[in-house]
């Protein structure tokens, strides 16, 4: 057993706590000094070297301290490897891991059956690639020029699968829960309540988390700081806040007389991978990152932080704004919008996700709320009790004296209380400088500020009330995936060749190569969008990009399929547009986060048309 030397073991050897001896010769006292290391000191350090190279159970080796390693338990290198191994085991007992190995290529590998390994580590090239099969004819094969076995991965049972499913062409938006999701319970919170979420401990749920970083000069996200970590900071206007998503593979599609949406972490027969961990090569990234608010623009820079009121604008304008951090830089694109939608309905196991978190989607915002008296300096305007009654506490609002889409008046300004007036009038106070109100004058709602839902308690959920439309929702770590302001797309466009003609759309495999018009880099999907707008039904897709959806047929309603709609403006046009998804303060329940804008001509920006940093 290691042990200290403690001053004890020495005493009495040498002159260690001796008086004087006179008289001895130089020997003597060489040999008297020298006794304490040949015999205390030397003896103990030897046994101490015994007992590392000892390979008996208890021996001081496996009892050294370790570092903390992430996901193992233990403080020495015993109990690590031990926590290792009952990992090891559990897979192995749940058959998702037959043998480990070290391949001649010096990578460690894992296999199903004992006979096909993968790799468990990234290619040389230091990316994540797609899960290969690994044969004895092939194991000199560079690994950067293996490709996927899919004859085995069409043997592979769906272990670990995660999923809901329709029966084909049912108008029921509820699903149901298959695979390993059978039996799960999922709720969204409100405020600081807690609530019962099973998928907060199943990946790739569970490995959403909020971050600091930056875009490279290749497009690559670099992560600085994880919430909760030094340096992190969701206010900061010089740190972007993002949110990360592992890597999964997934299922969306008909099979087996069922529309099903299906989840894995692991490679399964059929699936693809997250389109967001798409490199251009074709390569895999293991996590992929959208901005966690809507995109404002602070001393001519974009940002995504709480705190911050988010632009619009044109889409050239938010291309631009978007810009400002560096050419790498574009809003959010359709393989982010895809993933988040996919994890939501999944995870709650309904196409019409309004039914638990509604969103800032029912804002009042007409042109009628106009004040009852004018009033000089004052930080508030009383209107109709009835028209009062339906702003809450916290909320944006901006005051004009012309019109609902201007705020000349002030703009941009949080609710601080209501207070009835009298039996006809209620006065809703508002921040920052007094103005002067003319009996002209008419207040609105517009979006929430950033970092309004940060106070959610649950992974998902809103600061208020889930149903009533007043507040902002978050899920998990993305605030506002839908409502609060549409979000324009920043890699499709759509256009109808003719007027009056359905509109095609045209995917940009490269966003950066966006400028303002469809260009050679554009790619015109083998889809259009129908012919008129409403609740959406089904969507339609391409082959060649899979998570670029469009409506393909309309006729649902606001409880039915997907129950979100499409609005097609500027039909009789052939104007290039922007695509916009989620909803706007003011839609109600046609726009969750199916829903779709197609149709706004790139010039046009309404107060409604945001952006996301992609």
């Amino acid at each position: 057993m290691i042990k200290k030397i403690h001053e004890a073991d020495l005493e009495g050897l040498g002159v260690i706590g001796q008086p004087d001896i006179p008289g001895l010769s130089a020997l003597e006292m060489q040999q008297k000094v020298e006794e304490v290391a040949r015999s205390g000191i030397i003896p103990a350090y030897n046994a101490m070297v015994d007992d590392l190279q000892s390979t008996a159970e208890g021996s001081g080796a496996a009892n050294v301290g370790s570092a903390p390693i992430a996901g193992l338990e233990g403080d020495t290198v015993q109990e690590k490897l031990q926590s290792a191994m009952d990992a090891l085991n559990r897979k192995v007992g749940a058959e998702q891991i037959k043998q480990i190995r070290i391949n001649p290529l010096g990578e460690l590998e894992y296999s199903y059956d004992g006979r096909n390994f993968f790799p468990i580590a990234a290619d040389v090239m230091g990316a994540a690639k797609v899960p290969y099969v690994v044969i004895p004819l092939g194991e000199s094969i560079p690994p950067e020029q293996r490709v996927p076995d899919t004859l085995y991965f069409e043997t592979l049972t769906q272990t670990g699968v995660y999923g809901a499913r329709w029966a084909e062409g049912s108008s029921a938006s509820a699903g149901e829960r298959v695979g390993d999701a059978a039996g799960l319970v999922a709720n969204a919170g409100v405020g600081d309540e807690a609530v019962q979420n099973d998928f907060d401990g199943v990946y790739p749920w569970a490995g959403r988390r909020r971050c600091n970083g930056y875009r490279d000069s290749d497009g690559e996200f670099v992560v600085t700081a994880y919430e909760g970590e030094a340096g992190y900071s969701q206010t900061d206007p010089d740190k972007l806040v993002y949110v990360e998503t592992p890597l999964f593979y997934c299922f969306d599609g008909v099979k087996d007389g069922y529309e099903q949406k299906l989840i894995s972490m692991l490679p399964q027969p059929g699936f693809s991978p997250s389109p967001a961990c798409l490199r251009p090569d074709g390569s895999l990234r293991t996590h992929s990152y959208s901005a966690a608010y809507l995109m404002a623009l602070e001393d001519g820079k974009a940002t995504s932080r709480a705190g911050a009121f988010s632009a619009y604008g044109a889409s050239g304008d938010l291309y631009a704004a978007a810009r400002t951090l560096g050419n790498q830089y574009t809003p959010m694109r359709t393989a982010d919008v895809y993933v988040d939608n996919l994890l939501m309905t999944v995870e709650f196991a309904t196409k019409n996700l309004q039914s638990v978190m509604a969103g800032a989607t029912d804002l009042p915002t007409v042109d009628t709320h106009t004040a009852l008296a004018a009033e000089t300096g004052a930080n508030r305007i009383a209107i109709a009790k009835a028209q009062a009654a339906l702003y809450t506490v916290g909320q944006t609002v901006s005051l004009s004296n012309s019109s609902l889409w201007n705020e000349e008046v002030a703009a941009n300004r949080r609710v601080t209380q209501i207070v009835e007036q009298d039996a006809a009038g209620s006065y809703i106070y508002f921040d920052g400088e007094p103005v002067d109100i003319a009996t002209t004058t008419r207040i609105f709602s517009r979006a929430w500020i950033n970092g309004a839902a940060d106070g959610v308690a649950a992974t998902s959920g809103s600061p208020g009330s889930n149903q009533s439309g007043k507040y902002p929702c978050v899920y998990r770590g993305k605030e506002n995936p839908y409502g609060n302001g549409g979000q324009i797309l920043g890699d499709l466009l759509v256009k109808a060749e003719t007027a009056g003609g359905a509109k095609s759309a045209y995917f940009l495999p490269d966003a950066r190569q966006f400028s303002g018009s469809i260009n050679e880099h554009y790619v015109k999907l083998a889809m259009e969008l129908p012919a008129a707008g409403g609740y959406i039904k089904n969507f339609t897709q391409d082959a060649r990009y899979p998570w670029v959806r469009v409506p393909q047929e309309t006729g649902g309603s606001a409880t039915t399929y997907y129950a979100d709609a499409i609005n097609i403006s500027n039909e009789g046009g052939t104007s290039v547009c922007s695509v916009q998804v989620g909803a706007l303060w003011y839609s109600g329940a046609i726009n969750g986060p199916y829903g779709m804008r197609a149709g706004d001509p790139l010039t046009y920006g309404p107060m409604h048309k945001r952006a996301r940093l992609g």
